[in-house]
């Protein structure tokens, strides 16, 4: 699918096709946010490093759950907050989305303990 979706992208195929292989991509790793890997953040990605990425994160989520996921995307975001300089996967992140994301764990949380 990977493979398909950079093909599609360099031969400039309809917007409408690239929607559709990004959406087959969603299912197979529904938990990665796989256009938020994409299309978000401070420098374009490689497609290795979506990959990579997208896997992580779904690994993540399948094993650990989503406090676990929501917890890995907070300490890539604070890495990237307090050093500029890192490398991908840290600087995918903008300082706008911390807040979202502690909100997100701030609702977790509690119905993690109970």
């Amino acid at each position: 699918m990977w493979v398909s979706y950079n093909e599609a992208l360099s031969r400039e195929d309809p917007e409408q096709e690239l929607d559709a292989l990004i959406n087959q991509l969603d299912e197979l790793v529904p938990h990665a946010n796989v256009s938020d890997l994409l299309f978000w953040g401070e420098r374009e990605k490689t497609p290795d490093e979506v990959f990579d990425e997208a896997i992580r994160r779904e690994l993540i989520w399948r094993h650990e759950g989503e406090l676990a996921l929501l917890i890995h995307i907070e300490t890539l975001l604070t890495a990237a907050l307090t050093n500029p300089d890192l490398s991908y996967p840290c600087r995918q992140y903008t300082e706008s989305e911390l807040p979202q994301v502690h909100q997100q764990i701030a609702e977790l949380s509690p119905n993690m303990v109970q």
